[in-house]
């Protein structure tokens, strides 16, 4: 039983490994495709090179691609978790190093979500802390080549470090909080099984012993039924003639003290039964609270899974609004760039002394387009991201109906517990009702002993005074 149990634990672990790799490898594979067509759109409009694009384009979809083949191959590979930390890595730290718009940095995100549902915080720490140190490789590099400034940066600096080091401290305490609630309930839910299969097994011993035991009272009351029919000739001996009487009579004192023995047996069988039936329900009672027990840890299970799916609920309502606030930022980035179009036209209408005017608003112009592009992406990330914890959500979902599957199987074991417990009562009362008739029996064997001692007395004084006669 303990091997197929670990089969099942196996098989069931296999089962989880499968569903997390394709969740990450498919999200791995959204987020690189959607980066890339990003790329290929600044490429079209000139912003990068054509080397520079199709080093980006490798970076981003070699990896995707090994994963969906492992996928193809072998779905429970722990190769899969380690092509995102490295694969990505090498990915967005290229593109981290090489991007002119310090919003980059947000592409890591997505990637941090999905990573938690391997619940193994070591991992995800060191994914996470791994981030954080490219980032700050970043920022020192930039601010080494004149890209940044502490003048015009140090706020974009301080808000990237800061937000980089918080999701990456708050997802390893997360991860690490999951990880031990999982450890605790598997805990948990081992050792009920092991009670119970203990249980079973004891109960399974004890009915053994008690249909021996019913077999060996059967056995003897066919042994007491076999004396009865002896008794019964014998009186009808004693009954053939007073001459023979007393030989018969001796006979059947033998043959009485012979069932008393059996019936002394008999009933010793019966006390085993009694004691044996009522700690199959001593058993069968201990079994009964562990099932109730487990059915509680199952039930804490799915009240707790509704609420991750609940809070995962608000974090998408959360991002909505900040998607209408990026659509807000857009919206007044295309005003500003409509009054600086105005600013110019009437800078060129007041000449000379206009040209210090129009070139503050050609920088308005450039500023506003810049602004319009990283709203543009901030909301396409926004977008991959509500579609990554749709995602999670959906993962949830399943786990809870599983959940629920197990606690149906749980109050089914219970039910099936108590008509073991019903049925064990039953069988002491039987027990209790066979030691009374046992009891009963000895009690009228006792006075056919005396009955045949008085004959016996008699028998024998009639033969003397015939004799003497």
């Amino acid at each position: 039983m303990s091997n197929e149990k670990l089969t099942q634990e196996e098989e069931l672990q296999r089962n989880e490994m499968i569903r997390c790799n394709r969740l990450v490898a498919n999200c791995q594979l959204i987020t690189c495709s959607i980066i890339s067509v990003t790329y290929i759109l600044e490429f079209v409009r000139g912003a990068h090179s054509l080397p520079y694009i199709l080093i980006v384009l490798a970076l981003a979809l070699i990896t995707p691609i090994a994963q969906q083949i492992i996928l193809k191959a072998n779905p429970a590979s722990t190769a899969i978790a380690h092509l995102l930390s490295i694969g990505y890595g090498a990915f967005y730290t290229f593109i981290l190093l090489t991007a002119t718009n310090n919003l980059v940095f947000v592409y890591v995100l997505p990637m941090f979500i999905v990573v938690l549902v391997y619940n193994d915080w070591k991992f995800i720490m060191k994914v996470a802390f791994a981030c954080v140190g490219v980032n700050i490789v970043q920022i020192i590099v930039f601010l080494a080549n004149g890209t940044y400034t502490m003048a015009e940066n140090s706020v974009a600096i301080e808000i990237q470090l800061l937000v980089m080091v918080m999701i990456s401290i708050y997802m390893t305490f997360v991860a690490r909080l999951m990880q031990k609630n999982s450890d605790i309930r598997v805990d948990v839910i081992a050792e009920q099984s092991r009670k119970t299969e203990k249980t079973m097994a004891l109960t399974l011993d004890v009915s053994n012993k008690m249909a021996e035991n019913i077999t060996t009272v059967g056995g003897k009351m066919l042994e007491l039924n076999d004396a009865a029919n002896t008794t019964k000739e014998s009186m009808g001996e004693v009954n053939a003639g007073a001459t023979d009487t007393a030989e018969a009579v001796q006979r059947q004192i033998t043959l009485t003290g012979n069932i008393q023995t059996r019936v002394d047996e008999v009933q010793e069988g019966t006390d085993l039964i009694l004691s044996s039936v009522q700690n199959a329900e001593q058993a069968v009672r201990e079994g009964s609270q562990n099932i109730n027990a487990l059915v509680s840890q199952v039930e804490d299970s799915i009240s707790s899974g509704k609420e991750v799916t609940r809070q995962l609920g608000e974090l998408q309502a959360n991002m909505e609004r900040i998607s209408s606030v990026v659509d807000m930022i857009g919206s007044i980035a295309q005003q500003t760039t409509m009054l600086s179009l105005n600013a110019s036209i009437e800078a060129a209408r007041a000449g000379e002394s206009g040209k210090g005017f129009a070139v503050v608003a050609t920088e308005m112009t450039k500023m506003a387009d810049e602004t319009g592009q990283a709203t543009s992406q901030i909301a396409s990330m926004l977008d991959e991201f509500s579609s990554t914890i749709t995602n999670v959500v959906k993962v949830t979902t399943d786990m809870i109906d599983k959940i629920d599957a197990q606690h149906a199987s749980t109050e089914a074991a219970a039910k099936s517990f108590e008509s073991i417990a019903e049925s064990s009562g039953s069988i002491a009362n039987a027990s209790s009702e066979l030691r009374t008739g046992v009891m009963n029996l000895a009690e009228a064997n006792k006075e056919i002993v005396d009955s045949i001692s008085t004959i016996s007395s008699s028998t024998c004084s009639s033969c003397v005074n015939r004799y003497c006669s």
